[in-house]
């Protein structure tokens, strides 16, 4: 913000600061169920923007400052993760398909710890 001043909401929304916080707890609450599938009100006028979609503007406005600033390869996860979705949606598309909460928790302990069983063999170990 300090580049860009443009990037504060309290600076830049036709909205008060108080409907900017209720706005931000509705996004926060609709984030939570739906995850990037939820659709948000934007700070800047209250208009509809599915969080996918809005993650995908912010990061292409970031690229270039974050390539010009050699940190780009930390954005890159990002792109995956609009692409191919995240932990959270995988496990409400599980939840969708039949299996319980409860189901969806344990296999996601599961991979989760064999996932650190790969890691830690692959980490230098101490001497």
């Amino acid at each position: 913000m300090i580049a860009d001043p443009n990037l504060d909401p309290l600076q830049q929304s036709q909205l008060s600061p108080e409907e900017l916080a209720a706005l931000a707890d509705q996004n926060e609450i609709a984030a939570a169920q739906n995850s990037l599938n939820a659709q948000l009100c934007h700070w800047e006028d209250g208009r509809n923007i599915s969080a996918r979609d809005w993650i995908d503007l912010i990061y292409k406005d970031v690229w270039p400052t974050a390539k010009a600033n050699g940190i780009s390869c930390f954005l890159m996860p990002i792109a995956r993760i609009l692409r191919e979705g995240n932990e959270a949606l995988r496990w409400i598309e599980q939840i969708e398909a039949g299996k319980t909460p409860q189901q969806v928790v344990e296999t996601a302990i599961l991979a989760m710890h064999q996932e650190e069983q790969n890691l830690q063999g692959e980490l230098c170990q101490p001497v």
